[in-house]
This record gives C-alpha cells, sequence and structure tokens, in this order.
C-alpha cells in the first residue's frame, strides 16, 4: 500500500503523536505527510536474535512509554482480524501498564484493498466471495468452496493436509493467483499457477500474500497497484 491509501482520521493521530513505530510505508513517504518522529522497526534485527515481532514491540512499547506519552503504531491488516498477534501485544501492554486511551484506527487496510479494489477491478462480487483467514477452515465447507471466489488469507499456514483437501475439490488445471500487496520493503506482486502446482508455489510464502481460487473468470492484468 502507500501514502494515499491513509485516512484523513488516521492521518491526524500520526501527525499528533510524539512518536510513530512503523513497519509498513517508508519513512521519507510518511515525513511528506507531515508525520515526524518516525521509528522503523528492525527487521534485522529481529532474525539476528530469533525474536518475533510480538516480543520485539513489546520491547520497543517498553522503552518509549518511559519518554512518551502519545505512541503510534502504524501496521498492516486489521488488529482484531486479520493481525490478532498486534492486538494482543497491545492490549497486553496496556493492561500491563494500566494503559485506558488505547484505540484502533483504519489506516491501511489490505483487507479493504482486496475487497473493493481487487474484487471489482476482478468483475468479482461480495455476494460470491468467501473470506477465509485460517486455511483450517477450508474443511468446514467441502465441495461448495468451488461455488465461491475464494480469499484466502495467511496461505503460508496451509500444510500437506490443506494440499490435499484443496487438490480434492479443485481441478487439476483451475487457477489461482497469489497477490502480495506492497509493505514498506516488500514490492507488490502477482503470481498464479494451476491448482496442480500449488504446493510448490505456495512454499516459502510470507503474512502478506493472499491466496484468490476464483470461481469466476477472471481477467488478472485489469489488476494494478496504484
Amino acid at each position: 500500500m502507500n501514502k494515499g491509501d491513509l485516512t484523513f482520521k488516521t492521518l491526524d493521530i500520526l501527525k499528533k503523536s510524539q512518536i510513530v513505530i512503523n513497519n509498513i510505508l517508508a519513512e521519507k513517504e510518511l515525513m511528506q505527510l507531515g508525520i515526524k518522529n518516525v521509528i522503523s522497526t528492525n527487521d534485522k534485527f529481529m532474525i539476528k536474535k530469533g525474536t518475533s515481532y510480538g516480543k520485539y514491540l513489546n520491547t520497543i512499547l517498553k522503552k518509549l512509554f518511559s519518554k512518551y506519552n502519545t505512541i503510534s503504531i502504524l501496521t498492516n491488516g486489521n488488529p482484531l482480524f486479520l493481525n490478532p498477534p498486534m492486538a494482543n501485544v497491545v492490549s497486553e501492554f496496556a493492561k500491563k501498564n494500566n494503559l485506558t486511551d488505547v484505540i484502533i484506527t483504519p489506516g491501511i487496510s489490505t483487507f479493504d484493498y482486496l475487497i473493493n479494489d481487487v474484487t471489482m477491478k476482478l468483475n468479482i462480487f461480495s455476494d460470491n466471495v468467501l473470506l477465509i483467514s485460517h486455511p483450517d477452515m477450508l474443511f468446514s465447507f467441502n465441495k461448495k468452496l468451488t461455488y465461491y471466489d475464494l480469499i484466502l488469507y495467511y496461505p503460508d499456514f496451509i500444510n500437506n493436509k490443506h494440499l490435499e483437501f484443496i487438490k480434492s475439490i479443485y481441478k487439476q488445471k483451475d487457477k489461482f493467483y497469489l497477490i502480495t500487496i506492497k509493505s514498506f520493503n516488500i514490492k507488490s506482486s502477482i503470481k498464479s499457477g494451476n491448482i496442480k502446482d500449488i504446493g510448490r508455489l505456495i512454499k516459502n510464502l510470507d503474512n502478506f500474500t493472499t491466496l484468490l481460487i476464483p470461481h469466476t473468470k477472471v481477467n488478472i492484468k485489469t489488476l494494478s497497484f496504484s
């Protein structure tokens, strides 16, 4: 996503914050919007230390709250739906430190992008879209899956059991798409393949990628990233 996807409300909050923790946009883009005092999360540090983003964020918050009263976190995914680890870290930190003024406001939403932009451009309409936030939920739909335009978040959680199920439901030649939304140092991209190759193509995915298996015939060339 880019700076143009920020809502006015979120932009106002970020400008008024004493410090902004950011893992989405380049610092230069935020400066252009009048947002100052930005700290970008250190991916190299986390990899080197073998720590999770949640633990890393918790450490940062402890240090920052000794200096600042108003802190904003700019992240991707709705924290109450697609990014629960973020909501858990913030809520636990708030409880331990007796913080009562904690708000979540729409800023940059890959969820909105996929639903509003992707589905319209691909001629996929909401009454036929099935949103699934974890591959375990696939089993409850059985063969009915093929009646929907399936959007599956976190395909990096797909295991061999999920793969066997998907291959048993769909035809080998059916198309699927892997859509990655730009986030900080990750570029937007679209990859496609046939169901018979899905096991090979979903290896080494990250949590910025979404799986689309359309029921409707789509023209992926109409999809572009702004």
